[in-house]
C-alpha cells in the first residue's frame, strides 16, 4: 500500500518506517495542500495533521486516495462532505492526552486564582510588594465544566481532589459517572451562573461557534 504523510516530524519516520515495513511510504514536513498534492497523487492512504485542508480541490488532485486519517481529535480541517462523495473513508485519533489537557487547564486555574504570573512579572522586574496578589481558594468553590468527554471528566476528578463542587453540562450525559466521580448535571445557563470557575472542554462545530456571548457572560458571576 501507498501511504502519503504530512506534516511529519523527523522523529516520527523511523517509528513509522519499522512499523509499516512491506508499504510504500512518502514523507512530507509541510502541510497537504491544493499545491502539492500532487506529490501524493498515487497514495492510497493519507495521514495529515491540523494544518492540512482536506478537501474537494485536494481530494481531485488524489485520484486513488481511499482512506484519510488525521493524528488528532479534531477533524473540522477535513471535508467530510467531499470524503463521502468520492467514497473516501475519513478517521481520526479517538483519544489521546485527555489527562495532559486536563492537567494543563488546571494549571491555568491555578495560575488565575493564585496570581502567579502577575506574582512572577513583579518578580522579573525586581518589585516585591505582595500588595493586589491575594488569590482565592479553590476549596468549596463551583467549577463549572462545558463537554464532559475524556479531558472534561479528567478535570472533574482533579477538581474534587481540591473539594471543589463541580458541574457539567453535556448534551449525552452519563448519570453512572457522574455517581462515581462526584459531580451533578446542569443546564448550561444554570452552569454559567453558579460556578465560580468555568473550563471550556467542547470541541469546535457550528453548534459551538461563539458558545460563550455578550449575553451568557452577562450571566455569569463577576
Amino acid at each position: 500500500m501507498k501511504i502519503a504523510f504530512f506534516e511529519i516530524e523527523e522523529w516520527e519516520r523511523g517509528f513509522l518506517q519499522e512499523r509499516l515495513k512491506g508499504h510504500e511510504l512518502s514523507f512530507h514536513k509541510e502541510p497537504l495542500t491544493a499545491d502539492n498534492a500532487g506529490a501524493a497523487a498515487d497514495a492510497e492512504l493519507l495521514s495529515v495533521f491540523i494544518y492540512s485542508k482536506v478537501d474537494e480541490e485536494v481530494l481531485a488532485k488524489l485520484p486513488k486516495a481511499r482512506f484519510v486519517t488525521t493524528r488528532s481529535m479534531g477533524f473540522d480541517h477535513i471535508d467530510l462532505a467531499a470524503c463521502k462523495a468520492r467514497g473516501v473513508i475519513a478517521a481520526r485519533v479517538p483519544v489521546y492526552g485527555d489527562r495532559t489537557v486536563a492537567e494543563h487547564a488546571f494549571a491555568l486555574i491555578l495560575a488565575l486564582s493564585r496570581k502567579i504570573f502577575l506574582a512572577y512579572e513583579r518578580t522579573e522586574k525586581g518589585q516585591f510588594d505582595y500588595r493586589g496578589l491575594q488569590g482565592f481558594d479553590l476549596f468549596r468553590k463551583t467549577i463549572g465544566i462545558v463537554g464532559g468527554g475524556k479531558i472534561g471528566l479528567n478535570v472533574a476528578r482533579i477538581a474534587r481532589g481540591f473539594d471543589m463542587d463541580v458541574v457539567v453540562s453535556d448534551p449525552f450525559p452519563k448519570p453512572e459517572l457522574a455517581g462515581s466521580i462526584g459531580f451533578r448535571y446542569a443546564p448550561f445557563e444554570e452552569l454559567l451562573s453558579c460556578s465560580d470557575v468555568v473550563s471550556l472542554h467542547c470541541p469546535y462545530m457550528p453548534e459551538t461557534h461563539h458558545l460563550m456571548d455578550t449575553k451568557r457572560f452577562a450571566m455569569m458571576k463577576r
